[in-house]
């Protein structure tokens, strides 16, 4: 059985000795290019305004108002705090940790 080991060790070491890895691996990656993509990801953030005290057109008066150019994360987060009727989103900063693939679609 000790053989058996040593001449398999001896034939993995010599075969690992002559492989051209670099070209193994890129010859292996252009047929399998699909495996090793990536879809596109997007993370979503949001401030809710509630329709339930409110018109849906007050609550879009409202997110206009909110636009701005320029959005960065602090100042989205500082909106969400002031404006959000959503305590767990206060919480977070607008921010539920989910991504999203380009094709998903996000239904309200």
């Amino acid at each position: 059985m000790h053989q058996v080991s040593r001449y398999i060790d001896f034939s993995v070491d010599e075969a690992m000795a002559v492989t051209e890895w670099t070209s193994e691996a890129r010859e292996f990656y252009a047929a399998n290019i699909e495996e090793f993509m990536v879809p596109e990801t997007v993370t979503v953030r949001t401030l809710l305004l509630r329709t339930s005290e409110r018109s849906v057109g007050e609550a879009l008066e409202i997110a206009d108002s909110l636009l701005l150019d320029t959005v960065t994360e602090e100042s989205f987060e500082s909106l969400v705090d002031q404006y959000s009727e959503d305590e767990a989103g206060r919480a977070t900063g607008g921010s539920d940790e989910k991504c999203f693939t380009r094709p998903d679609r996000i239904t309200l």
